[in-house]
């Protein structure tokens, strides 16, 4: 009787919305399975980490695939190579954002790298061998125009390590106030 009596405690507990392990898959199934309560999934809040490292290694990755490519001999398969380093570059800060579902934010801060890209494509639209003997004339943009879209992607990467601190803002907050001589609620937040 004991016995039944804690399990049964123990059981409601499990499954108040007080409990630590409310969200848990376990109290859910028990909801489920003991009177056909209707199970809401819980909404987590995504990962600033995560995203961060996703959109680091957006970055890197195709940084070290277009290296070896451009390592080639032929200029075709240079300008290429070019184009998977500053693809990754684009695609590294609108990945980083867009997990944290701040997909605006991230086309935004995609925009300096692509415009750079569309940029190096002109260069490379005037001089085809830019990357292996280009002149001094179409270096110095194509070299420009690599810096712009490196910055612009570090840029963007580093505003994707301050989301956390925005998803946290986001809503109002009204809580009770009590110091001293001052009595009442406090109301903060992104109106």
């Amino acid at each position: 009787m004991r016995r039944s009596l804690l399990i049964g405690l123990g059981l409601v507990t499990l499954c108040s919305p007080l409990s630590p392990l409310a969200a848990s898959p376990v109290r859910q199934g028990l909801l489920a399975l003991g009177g056909g309560a209707r199970v809401t999934p819980v909404r987590r809040r995504p990962s600033v980490t995560v995203s961060i490292i996703a959109g680091a290694a957006m970055a890197m990755v195709p940084m070290a695939i277009g290296g070896a490519v451009l390592g080639s001999d032929d200029p075709d398969t240079r300008n290429l190579g070019a184009h998977i380093f500053l693809g990754g570059l684009t695609l590294a800060p609108l990945m980083s954002h867009g997990l944290v579902g701040e997909w605006r934010r991230g086309l935004a801060f995609a925009a300096v790298p692509a415009l750079a890209q569309l940029g190096v494509l002109g260069v490379m639209w005037k001089d085809p061998k830019v990357t292996q003997w280009g002149l001094p004339k179409t270096r110095i943009p194509f070299g420009t125009f690599v810096c712009v879209s490196l910055l612009g992607s570090l840029v963007g990467l580093v505003d994707s390590v301050i989301a956390g601190d925005r998803l946290e803002r986001r809503g109002v907050m009204v809580q009770p106030v009590l110091d001293g001589e001052l009595t009442g609620l406090g109301v903060r937040g992104v109106f």
